[in-house]
């Protein structure tokens, strides 16, 4: 079961990125106009590719839920938490652009901080 749990997670790990970095850019379209959180809310309700990011993000939910299910959290949420080293790729290409150098240190520095906690807790 731990290898449905840790496919689980890669994928759950995947659409939060994918889903976080839709969001991102749909909202930083947002006009100068919508400065409260209702004003913004309203505006981005109203743009399919921010739905389509909320979507994703439900399913990711749903991934992580399913993969907490087959599997044990010391082994699962690690590898959700990578969802955050896969935004930066993921954001960069929903934009079209590469990521500035100090977004690939911080890229590198967190996963090198969760191999080591991986290593070091001994999931097994």
């Amino acid at each position: 079961m731990t290898v449905l749990a840790v496919t689980l997670a890669l994928f759950s790990a995947a659409t939060f990125a994918v889903s976080t970095s839709v969001q991102h850019q749909a909202a930083e379209k947002a006009p100068a106009s919508a400065h409260s959180v209702l004003a913004l809310l309203g505006y981005l309700v109203r743009r399919p590719v921010w739905l389509l990011g909320q979507f994703l993000a439900t399913c990711a939910f749903a991934l992580h839920a399913s993969a907490l299910h087959a599997g044990p959290i010391a082994v699962v949420q690690p590898i959700v938490v990578s969802g955050i080293v896969w935004a930066v790729p993921a954001r960069a290409a929903v934009s079209r652009r590469m990521p500035s150098i100090t977004e690939l240190r911080a890229v590198l520095v967190t996963a090198v901080g969760l191999a080591v906690f991986l290593v070091a807790s001994d999931p097994t």
